[in-house]
């Protein structure tokens, strides 16, 4: 009985090594909105599904948590190198397959933020009924929240300065943080998405 009990000490001892190690990188999260400028907020309709286009985070301005996205010395703000290999959308920071309600096509940063496009799971093949009711809204216009979640490297004299975002995930949510995101039609059905700058990350 002794060898065994010394190895299920052996093997909570790791597991707690293991949460502490977790706890000490804890994802943070940031909030804006999207909206088209047209008559109905919602997005575009495209033969491959539906797009909804906006800024998933905005440069510059402080945020309901005091913090401000800030570009040092011309510096990208947003490393999305892990984000680009799994661009899928999430409702409410939810890790799990049963809540991904659509995928980014598009994302790039340019001088106001984080600009994306991404296009949600058609409404008759959402299985989970909150997945499928964060779609309905976000097609409807009624759901304009967007949410990043990452491991975010401060500026060292100013905690509040965001100096590098690195994405892990984003997701619709309901309640925006960002007042300041930009709140404009990033194109209509007539404007290519394959139009945008040299400078965007291609991640269709």
């Amino acid at each position: 009985f002794i060898i065994p009990l010394f190895i299920v000490n052996v093997a909570l001892l790791l597991r707690s090594c293991f949460y502490q190690e977790m706890s000490s990188k804890k994802l943070e999260y940031k909030f804006c909105s999207f909206k088209d400028d047209g008559e109905k907020f919602s997005g575009e309709q495209s033969e491959s599904g539906y797009v909804i286009r906006g800024y998933a985070n905005t440069k510059n301005n402080e945020d309901s948590y005091g913090d401000i996205p800030t570009s040092i010395g011309g510096r990208k703000v947003y490393d999305l190198d892990r984000y680009a290999m799994n661009p899928v959308l999430l409702v409410d920071h939810r890790n799990e397959s049963g809540s991904v309600a659509g995928r980014v096509i598009d994302i790039e940063e340019d001088e106001v933020g984080l600009k994306f496009s991404a296009r949600l799971m058609p409404i008759d093949k959402c299985h989970a009924p909150h997945v499928k009711h964060a779609v309905a809204c976000a097609m409807e216009g009624i759901l304009h929240g967007i949410s990043i979640a990452g491991i975010f490297d401060r500026d060292t004299e100013n905690k509040s300065v965001i100096t590098r975002a690195h994405i892990y995930e984003i997701s619709l949510v309901a309640i925006p943080a960002d007042q300041h995101s930009l709140t404009k039609s990033m194109g209509g059905p007539e404007i290519p998405l394959v139009t945008w700058n040299e400078k965007k990350i291609r991640i269709a």
